[in-house]
Formats: structure tokens, C-alpha cells, sequence
């Protein structure tokens, strides 16, 4: 696991480009091949403790290759703290999903994504571009 190295979002700005120089095609990423989460390249850490991935990804039977994003929280973190008053599960989701999707737009320029849904094992969400 890359460790948790915050920088500013002007910082990430100046690296959003480089996370999507390699395209990770689905296929490998099944069969074990290497992850953008191994990456530095693709980590986007923060220092309230949010940490988004973000690559380009050509999943099969699409037509060309797209952006993918995710989003979860350094453990013990302010912002994993702050979630964990949240009353809810559907609130701690919509808040992550709130702030990952704010601090994705300040680094790309309001690139434009989507949310496809939570991991079911780890809970954590995930986005492609359109």
C-alpha cells in the first residue's frame, strides 16, 4: 500500500495529467495485473484524510477509454471521524460521495463524472467520466 502523502489541491492540479498518461484495461486489472491504487501516480491524497484514485480505464465493451475515480478516508483521519458521526450509513455516503466529488472538480476542472456505485466489500465509491 502507497502511505498516505497529503498535498494541496494546487499541488494535485499540477499532477491530475500524469494519473491518466496510462490507460488500465479491465481485463488485467481482474487477473490480479497492476492496480491504480499501487500507483503514486494515481493517489490523490489530502490532509483532512480523503484520498482519491483517479486513472483512465478501458473496460471491455466500451468504445474507448474513460476516466475512473475513487474516493475513500485515511482511518483516524478528521474527515473518517467527521463521517462516523454522521446518523446514518445513506448520509456518511452521500457526504463522501459530496466531498470526493467537490475536491475531484477543484483538481480537474470540473471535469464532468458519474457515480456507478460502492464497492461491496470495503464500501467505497466509485465514478467514470462521461
Amino acid at each position: 500500500m502507497i502511505p498516505f502523502t497529503p498535498m494541496s489541491i494546487e499541488r494535485h492540479r499540477t499532477r491530475y495529467e500524469q494519473a491518466l498518461v496510462t490507460t488500465f484495461h479491465s481485463e488485467d486489472l481482474e487477473r490480479g495485473g497492476v492496480q491504480p491504487g499501487t500507483c503514486p501516480e494515481n493517489i490523490f491524497d489530502f490532509v483532512d484524510g480523503l484520498r482519491l484514485i483517479i486513472s483512465k480505464e478501458f473496460i471491455e465493451g466500451e468504445d474507448k477509454p474513460r476516466i475512473h475515480v475513487s474516493g475513500s478516508t485515511k482511518p483516524g483521519s478528521f474527515l473518517a471521524n467527521l463521517l462516523q458521526l454522521e446518523p446514518s450509513l445513506i448520509k456518511k455516503c452521500q457526504r463522501l460521495i459530496k466531498i470526493s466529488e467537490q475536491r475531484y472538480g477543484f483538481i480537474s476542472n470540473n471535469h464532468r463524472i458519474e457515480l456507478l456505485g460502492f464497492s461491496p466489500m470495503k464500501g467505497v465509491p466509485h465514478w467514470r467520466g462521461i
